[in-house]
């Protein structure tokens, strides 16, 4: 296995986000991808994102009316 580093510095992003009041989109479609299953961002950005007080919006990214809101159930995780 490898890991890929992420240049981007996530946290300055959403200190950003947060200073010029814009939404993170809290997004579930990650949960679909076998290699991934993960929230968009993940679960520590989220944290973070929620230590800083900055708000957001839930999405499911569907594409089929059944889809919309799956894994909403799962917003405690974090």
């Amino acid at each position: 296995a490898y890991r890929v580093e992420d240049p981007i510095q996530w946290e300055a992003l959403m200190d950003l986000a947060k200073i010029n009041h814009y939404r993170l989109d809290y997004n579930f479609a990650g949960m679909d991808k076998p290699l991934y299953e993960k929230t968009y961002p993940n679960a520590d950005m989220m944290k973070y994102a929620k230590k800083i007080g900055l708000n957001y919006e839930t999405g499911s990214d569907a594409h089929q009316a059944k889809d919309i809101g799956r894994y909403f159930s799962s917003l405690e995780e974090f």
